[in-house]
């Protein structure tokens, strides 16, 4: 079952190629993922329920206590709070955002924009883009929670089903737009008086010969 989490913040997209995630184990194969950043007034209750119960269909009435059991033995919550990244720096910032999800799929996503295309539908998006889906950018992502109990490593997480890409928000990597970096000029303008008229009346673009010894200068 496919769940909606709308208006949340784009961060470490990998999106269009598959990429192995790290410390990958022999057999996993590449991935397409990315991280949710949840704004600090978004309630996001219903999404918690879904996830306890599917645990609790697992393993009964000791989830509770399996949540809290030291790691590795603890069952893995998807829905993390935890701002600190082995490097020590952080994840996310505390004042704008209250934690993050992650949501992975070995098959590419379903892509598309806000607005309609030609058949009515959301725009597909089918390339990278500077606009579109990039770290900080406000989407709205389908993700499919599921169980995993794998030689110990146990708890929920979330398949990354569509995203939709909703507005522009503030950039995540420092990336500038190159029109924000550099300075414009105005084109130059061209004063046709000054172009060389042929006896008919239109432009001169110049005689057989001078042609050709222009084409003889390039290769000399």
């Amino acid at each position: 079952m496919s769940y909606i989490l709308r208006g949340v913040v784009l961060s470490y997209p990998q999106l269009f190629t598959p990429k192995l995630p790290p410390n990958a184990r022999t057999g996993q194969k590449p991935r397409y993922s990315g991280m949710f950043l949840i704004p600090k007034d978004m309630v996001i209750r219903e999404l918690e329920e879904i996830c306890l119960k599917l645990l609790e269909e697992k393993w009964g009435d000791k989830v509770g206590e399996m949540l809290n059991y030291p790691p590795p033995n603890n069952l893995k919550w998807p829905i993390r709070r935890d701002n600190r990244k082995q490097d020590g720096g952080q994840r996310f910032d505390e004042t704008k955002f209250k934690g993050f999800i992650t949501a992975w799929s070995e098959s590419p996503p379903g892509l598309v924009g806000r607005y309609a295309g030609a058949d009515g539908k959301p725009a597909k998006i089918l390339q990278p883009s500077a606009d579109e889906l990039y770290p900080g950018s406000i989407v709205n992502v389908s993700v499919n929670p599921f169980v995993y109990d794998q030689a110990g490593n146990r708890g929920i997480a979330f398949g990354l089903v569509n995203i939709q890409n909703w507005e522009k928000g503030e950039r995540l990597d420092n990336r500038i737009a190159a029109e924000d970096q550099f300075q414009a000029e105005a084109r130059p303008e061209v004063d046709l008086s000054q172009v060389p008229q042929s006896p008919q009346g239109g432009t001169q673009v110049g005689t057989t010969a001078s042609r050709g010894g222009a084409l003889t200068n390039l290769f000399t």
